[in-house]
């Protein structure tokens, strides 16, 4: 009879596992097929490598929580667990008081269905269905002074409303100041490229312009280095639509 040491055992269970990178890449390759054709097979396999990396400096070691912070990565965002807008994962992650890996794990995997179930919707629906939104707003003559902050909440609303009320009041005000201030720092000053990098950072994660997994956003912002404000504001809501209308339902995780 074939014994396993408790130490063999937890070899296989660990997400260091030489057979557990390649499980996962092929994981992403058949739930994430767009951003994996982006990315090609090669760039899958060094993401899904950083991410496990990543998982294990967050005391997520096994393979059921390194499976679950990659497919949240590819969900919501290469940044997600330190984006205020998603507090709870970082919470959860650096939290010192959880010492014991099992007990994170099921205090972040509960944060993470909730989340999922209650704010990304079925298959992520409800996030699509927001750039789909985006995609389609027009900016042109888009409010200043007084009527900007108001013009920008009832569109966020509009666009997503589950997302939209998780963050409550200090999270949408601290979403705003965020986004202004990065916008700013690219030499975006109108309202009309204000707003469309807001949204961005609201639908695709306030680490948008610098995701990996996105890639679009960073190789534009990098050519629009030298344009004026309203030319960055113009092209940067132009390209963004043509890549969420582009966003398809994911499959939820088993």
């Amino acid at each position: 009879m074939l014994i396993i040491r408790k130490e063999q055992m937890e070899v296989f269970q660990s997400a260091g596992a030489p057979h557990f990178p390649v499980r996962m890449t092929i994981y992403v390759q058949e739930v994430f097929p767009d951003q994996s054709e982006r990315l090609t097979e090669e760039g899958v396999r060094r993401a899904v490598q950083s991410a496990i990396e990543r998982a294990k400096h967050r005391g997520l070691t096994n393979q059921d929580g390194a499976r679950l912070y990659i497919d949240l990565l590819f969900r919501l965002g290469w940044g997600f667990d330190t984006d205020p807008q998603i507090e709870w994962a970082g919470r959860i992650l650096s939290d010192p008081q959880l010492t014991d890996a099992e007990v994170k794990l099921q205090k972040f995997q509960e944060e993470a269905n909730n989340f999922l179930d209650q704010v990304l919707g079925p298959s992520n629906k409800n996030a699509v269905e927001a750039a789909k939104q985006l995609a389609g707003e027009t900016i042109d003559g888009f409010p200043a002074g007084a009527w900007f902050e108001g013009a920008i909440r009832e569109r966020l609303n509009r666009f997503w409303p589950q997302k939209y009320e998780s963050l409550t009041e200090p999270g949408v005000e601290a979403l705003m100041r965020r986004g202004v201030s990065a916008a700013n720092a690219f030499g975006i000053t109108a309202t009309s490229g204000l707003f469309t990098w807001i949204a961005l950072m609201f639908i695709l994660g306030s680490s948008f312009d610098r995701d990996p997994l996105l890639g679009w956003p960073a190789k534009l912002l990098n050519e629009l280095a030298g344009a004026d404000s309203s030319t960055k504001a113009r092209k940067l809501h132009s390209e963004a639509a043509k890549h969420l209308r582009q966003m398809h339902t994911v499959i939820s995780p088993a």
